[in-house]
């Protein structure tokens, strides 16, 4: 397995000349197989979800100077790395759009996303980038680590499994919400978001749920769930009270 220590790498940055999107994914698959960043199967499994997951984002929202980009991915299971793969395009491709894929946009920029921790999640269909960013857990991070930056690295590479299964779960029931509102979603599409904070909640409603059903041993997973939850809660409360007791004691002595 190949380890990149950034998001980004010196040689996985590309420029293409490519005219169509298959030839690009393939130029690129070659140039990641050979880096070790991508396994055998990668180019075929890309090629296919783009097909039924398109990545293309129209950019013109936000301003018309701005040239449409993609984000083509796959499962975790066909690569190595964790890297996000800058591609830039000479010509313009033709991408379906990831919000009504039966639009074809103009792009001009690619950033392939390659997830290892996606393949931990068994049938996992999340795009893994929304774990990274989880903007809402970061703040909590720096005051439970206090500041210390290799431990906010090594509990946010915890964590992000956590989101794209709790992401994962919710999804048939976001999507079901979706349709009933009237969101114009392909039948194909699961909608879900693994930015939002709480997964340890999202797993407890999919409990829940399933326990109102009355299916079996959920009943007793979600009763266990709700009892480890508070017994947790309790103790991070206590101990949160007795770390700042002894910063007010140290205050008052200096």
């Amino acid at each position: 397995m190949t380890v990149a220590t950034s998001l980004f790498a010196p040689d996985a940055v590309f420029t293409s000349d490519k005219t169509s999107k298959e030839e690009v994914l393939k130029e690129v698959y070659g140039k990641l197989l050979k880096a070790g960043y991508v396994k055998g199967n990668f180019l075929s499994h890309i090629i296919e979800r783009e097909e039924h997951y398109p990545t293309g984002i129209d950019t013109s929202p936000i301003s018309k100077e701005l040239p449409n980009v993609a984000i083509p991915h796959t499962e975790g299971e066909f690569v190595n790395a964790r890297l996000i793969v800058p591609i830039a395009l000479k010509h313009p491709i033709k991408f379906q759009n990831m919000i009504a894929p039966d639009e074809s946009l103009e792009v001009k920029f690619l950033f392939m996303i390659l997830m290892v921790e996606a393949m931990v999640i068994p049938g996992n269909r999340l795009m893994p980038l929304g774990g990274i960013i989880a903007m809402g857990v970061t703040p909590a991070l720096l005051v439970v680590t206090r500041g210390k930056i290799i431990r906010m690295i090594i509990i946010g590479t915890i964590e992000l499994p956590i989101f794209l299964w709790a992401g994962t779960l919710v999804a048939p029931f976001v999507t079901q919400v979706a349709h009933q509102v009237g969101a114009n979603i392909p039948a194909h599409t699961l909608v879900s978001d693994t930015t939002m904070e709480g997964p340890i909640e999202k797993f407890l409603g999919y409990l829940v749920g399933n326990a109102w059903k009355h299916q079996g041993m959920f009943i007793v997973y979600a009763i266990l769930a709700i009892a480890a939850y508070i017994l947790i809660f309790w103790w991070y409360s206590t101990e949160m009270k007795k770390r700042n007791a002894k910063y007010a004691a140290a205050a008052k002595e200096a």
